[in-house]
């Protein structure tokens, strides 16, 4: 099972297209779906026709709801298929009617499905977009009275432990995004194999999962018994683990603002070398990347952009292409080369993928914005004590539209960075990576952006959720600031 949050995302991206209607109706999928958009003729239709909920939770301004919509939802054959066996149920869990079922069904994250009886109860979770056939496959899993997640839950609490069982349920938590359960039976399940079983088709999936760096052991493992894997679940499936390995290792420095050890990084490239990743393999191309930052040499990052990036995900590609406004001390000719660099490819962009680009064009332009720290939220806590400076926390994901309104028409304005800089130390996290999360749960975010006023103990002095103008976020932080006197 593939999760596409990304790839859905970073899809519009590459094709310049924009996915939000709140932009626009340049694109509008042909939804094939019938839906109900009343919860209450949903509840009676369930117990009517003994059928479960398939609970839409919609979000007007998430690229992975809209690329659903796209990808899956306005095909015919499924949404027979889901017509046959569910009362399906519409609603966007933003607005003022929706927000009660965000809350009451902890829905945090879009994309985000859930399977309901007819009594409303939760029998099946999905997060995040799914392909199909995949996504069909988890649906029916939750037509089958012995795989729901109630009932696997049920099975594990008294005290049901065999392989199979803890494979499934792994699977299971894992769609959920129930992270930290789904960690801890994947880690059971693997003390219940021998290692030489590890290797295995069927084990493979949670595997992967399991792999988390290149000091992890079952990433040394996997290169240590390759052949073994090689030889049940391929050569490329087995390289492309391996590649994910080493990319993961590079990525965080493909924009610039980290910067690699020029040794390690030999290092590192041999160790590529000696673990049989061909010369074919994008991960060189990462390695190529990260060492012209490394070596301070802009113009190979612009020709790697220009001419070999085309095996490479498209959201590395961004991610590397924002980044070069992050190169230090730029001379006006090497801003005018990535200036240049940039408009041409926002040339062939609209909407959303276009505002990505504008945004990097005003941070090099207009550089007297808000500036944020790229510290980790306990750095930017103790560095908010040092100053005697509250803490500005950002709550956003990369493909919610509100959130690169307030990247692209905000935070780089000179009032309000001025404003801002002065009296905070600001920080943005993505609610999508592991601290992300952290910071989500503990703060209780919902929808995006949320946007924090922070004492430097972390305690909230004030929240302000959703995209505002200019004049209107800097009025509701002062407002904030007079509650915490």
């Amino acid at each position: 099972m593939k999760k596409i949050v990304l790839f859905v995302s970073m899809l519009f991206i590459a094709l310049g297209v924009s996915a939000q209607s709140m932009y626009g109706d340049e694109v509008k999928a042909d939804v094939r779906m019938k839906y109900v958009y009343s919860f209450e003729e949903a509840l009676k239709r369930a117990k009517e026709e003994k059928k479960p909920i398939f609970f839409n939770c919609f979000a007007d301004w998430a690229v992975p709801c809209h690329a659903m919509n796209k990808l899956v939802f306005s095909d015919q054959k499924f949404a027979d298929w889901m017509d046959k066996h569910f009362v399906n149920f519409f609603i966007d869990v933003t607005t003022k009617e929706g927000k009660p079922f965000a809350k009451k069904y902890d829905v945090k994250f879009q994309a985000h499905y859930l399977v309901l009886d007819s009594n409303g109860e939760i029998l099946y979770r999905i997060v995040g977009g799914v392909k199909l056939p995949e996504f069909q496959q988890l649906l029916a899993q939750a037509l089958n009275p012995k795989t729901t997640l109630p009932e696997m839950n049920r099975r594990y609490e008294s005290g049901e432990r065999g392989v199979k069982f803890l494979r499934d349920y792994a699977k299971v938590l894992d769609v959920a995004d129930e992270r930290e359960k789904a960690n801890l039976v994947t880690d059971e399940f693997f003390t219940k194999l021998k290692k030489s079983e590890w290797c295995k088709a069927e084990n493979w999936d949670l595997y992967c999962k399991k792999v988390r760096g290149l000091d992890d052991e079952m990433f040394r493992f996997v290169v240590e018994h390759k052949k073994d894997f090689v030889k049940q679940n391929g050569l490329k499936s087995v390289n492309e683990l391996i590649e994910k390995g080493y990319i993961g290792e590079l990525y965080p420095y493909t924009t610039g603002e980290k910067i690699y050890n020029s040794e390690k990084l030999l290092d590192l490239y041999i160790s590529m070398q000696n673990n049989g990743l061909p010369d074919t393999s994008t991960v060189y191309t990462v390695y190529d990347i990260v060492k012209a930052h490394t070596d301070r040499e802009l113009n190979k990052i612009l020709n790697i952009l220009k001419h070999k990036s085309s095996g490479l995900h498209p959201q590395l590609v961004v991610n590397v292409d924002l980044g070069l406004v992050n190169f230090p001390d730029l001379s006006t000719a090497e801003e005018a080369l990535i200036i240049a660099y940039l408009k041409e490819k926002m040339d062939k962009m609209k909407g959303t993928a276009r505002d990505y680009y504008q945004g990097a064009l005003n941070k090099l332009v207009n550089k007297e914005g808000m500036k944020f720290e790229n510290l980790s939220f306990a750095e930017v806590l103790k560095k908010a004590k040092q100053e005697n400076k509250l803490v500005f926390l950002d709550c956003y994901t990369t493909w919610c539209g509100p959130c690169k309104k307030m990247s692209n028409q905000v935070f780089p304005l000179k009032a309000v960075g001025d404003f801002m800089n002065a009296r905070f130390v600001n920080v943005k996290i993505d609610m999508e990576t592991e601290e992300g999360r952290e910071l989500g749960k503990r703060y209780g975010v919902k929808s995006f952006p949320t946007m924090f006023l922070l004492n430097a103990e972390g305690e909230v002095l004030s929240q302000i959720v959703g995209a505002q103008s200019p004049d209107v976020f800097v009025e509701k932080v002062k407002q904030g600031l007079k509650q915490s006197e």
